[in-house]
């Protein structure tokens, strides 16, 4: 671990532990007596774009149950690969990646991460499918208004198809209710469509 930069160090203790990067904040927070630390910023912290203080990594190792040192260290690697990589005019060593995906991209692994999860779930609905199909329709109706109808149709007929087939399956009786208000919001959009095309 001699030439690993803090980004890396604090993604695989936060690993080992199984641990969201919410989780972590959170856990910092009660070490530090505030609630000023969030999940998206420990993810600045795995990704370099920022660089813990010394006070923060003295909390961060409080979190992790590791010696301050190994943080110091860490973050001591991460300064110098920056450094280097300015006087260079090149990107950090630990950043050589791939471009980003774009935000399309990003957005269709989620939905057929959310498409696999619903299907596991299709013969025992959880609370969790629920939710993210409940998501999953604010986020079409926000679209509904700025994006072609021809470009939302389709998932707005296959979410609803999804719910109906959810509701064929089990459930509570608390995620049945959530599924029925879920299906009559996609039905209101489907009337949406069929009223914007003039049917």
């Amino acid at each position: 671990m001699a030439e690993t930069g803090i980004g890396a160090l604090l993604a695989q203790l936060r690993d080992d532990l199984g641990w969201s990067q919410q989780h972590v904040a959170d856990e910092y927070n009660k070490a530090e007596g505030r609630s000023a630390m969030t999940g998206k910023e420990i993810g600045r912290y795995e990704r370099e774009s920022r660089v813990p203080t010394s006070r923060t990594r003295g909390f961060l190792a409080v979190v992790f149950g590791v010696d301050p040192l190994t943080l110091d260290r860490a973050a001591g690697i991460t300064k110098r690969r920056k450094a280097e990589g300015r006087t260079l005019g090149l990107p950090t060593p630990r950043n050589h990646v791939l471009a980003p995906p774009s935000r399309r991209a990003l957005a269709a692994e989620a939905s057929a991460s959310a498409r696999f999860s619903r299907f596991i779930a299709s013969r025992n609905t959880d609370a969790c499918a629920v939710e993210q199909l409940d998501a999953e329709v604010f986020s079409l109706a926000r679209q509904y208004v700025s994006h072609p109808v021809s470009e939302l149709y389709a998932g707005i007929r296959g979410l609803r198809d999804e719910t109906f087939d959810l509701l064929r399956g089990r459930q509570r009786p608390r995620q049945t209710s959530d599924l029925y208000v879920t299906a009559g919001r996609l039905c209101g959009l489907s009337a949406h469509v069929c009223l914007d095309l003039g049917d």
